[in-house]
């Protein structure tokens, strides 16, 4: 049995807002995918994962040179050429999994459509239903197919496995969430999509587990929210947020719902370096309410660094030689331990020069 990962929902931003996110393929049931779980929360790593995931997305762009020995990149990349050679003989649900799910991972979503396409995808087995979900996928990345991907994503929810074989309560319930989440996130940006005729609206956050009752509009703050924003937000929020990142690395939007998560939760600073990175690395400096979120950002942060400045100003400064300046109280210091220790010498010595003197007398007496 495969190592699952979470059912990826490739979606690709509608065309009526391709200024505010990247092309969005990946997620994936695919026993090389490292998806943790439990789902890791700690910044670091999540962005190390995120970033790592969309670095995949390009797939065999040459541009990037070979990839590092070892790496998931290279892993991901030569188990897609080896089953991708032997594709038209593949028929176990399992191998299909793992070749679809490699074709998500490195952005080739319209082979999945067309290889999925022509298969009866009717078993109750889990591998056959999670390759409804890889099918969903492939289908979102297509703004014309969205609906259908929809479609898809309801069926394969509907016949979703009782157990799955390795898979404890919590990783079931866990990645069950997760997807219910990814089909309300299709679902929002469908109507939002609808609901403006397809024209270009500025972009917001999406309206999905409650993240968006933590930002106030038209005042937003650093820090936490009033405690009653925190009403519509679930206790597993953060876990389903990351799970989605895992799965749409390059959804510009959904990065930025997260950095407006981690602001909510008092994360100030990994806030600002997400924001900072979608100005300025993924082309939405057009957006205003980002923009003006980054700077009261930036002004917070500066602010908290203030009293730690102003702690390291306070503390006396132990006394220390400028290497450029010359010692002289040292040196005055250790010329006059010279001169003591010399006359103490020069003293002992006529001592024992008086002492043989006086028993030289002596004995010539």
């Amino acid at each position: 049995m495969i190592r699952f990962g979470g059912s990826l929902g490739v979606f690709l931003m509608l065309v009526a807002f391709s200024t505010s996110s990247t092309r969005s393929r990946a997620g994936v049931y695919l026993a090389l995918d490292p998806n943790p779980f439990p789902t890791i929360t700690g910044f670091s790593q999540v962005r190390l994962i995120v970033g790592e995931y969309r670095s995949l997305l390009a797939g065999y762009d040459p541009s990037l040179g070979v990839p590092e020995k070892g790496s998931l990149r290279e892993q991901i990349l030569a188990r897609a050429k080896e089953l991708s050679a032997k594709a038209d003989v593949l028929n176990t649900p399992a191998e299909m999994l793992e070749l679809t799910g490699c074709w998500l991972r490195t952005g080739q979503a319209q082979r999945v459509v067309e290889f999925l396409g022509k298969k009866r995808l009717s078993g109750n087995d889990a591998e056959t239903i999670l390759l409804l979900s890889h099918l969903a996928m492939a289908q979102a990345h297509d703004p014309a197919l969205l609906p259908r991907a929809i479609v898809t994503q309801e069926e394969m929810l509907e016949r979703w496995p009782e157990t799955i074989k390795d898979w404890n309560y919590p990783k079931w319930h866990h990645f069950r969430k997760s997807e219910v989440a990814l089909l309300a996130l299709w679902r929002s940006r469908l109507r939002e999509y609808i609901s403006i005729g397809g024209m270009n609206i500025p972009v917001q956050l999406d309206s999905i587990l409650g993240l968006e009752s933590l930002v106030v509009k038209d005042n937003f703050k650093p820090g936490k929210p009033p405690r009653g924003a925190w009403d519509r937000v679930g206790p597993e929020v953060e876990s389903l947020l990351v799970q989605l990142l895992f799965w749409l690395p390059a959804d510009s939007r959904l990065y930025w719902a997260y950095g407006e998560f981690l602001n909510a939760k008092g994360d100030q600073a990994s806030a600002f370096k997400i924001m900072t990175e979608l100005v300025e690395a993924r082309q939405m400096s057009g957006v205003e309410p980002l923009f003006r979120h980054r700077a009261v950002l930036a002004r917070e942060i500066v602010k908290l660094d203030e009293p730690a400045n102003q702690n390291q100003q306070n503390v006396p400064e132990a006394k220390s030689a400028n290497p450029g300046d010359f010692p002289m109280e040292d040196y005055l210091k250790a010329v006059g331990l010279g001169i003591a220790i010399g006359a103490g010498g020069l003293l002992l010595i006529l001592l024992q020069w008086h002492f043989f003197a006086s028993r030289h007398r002596a004995s010539r007496a």
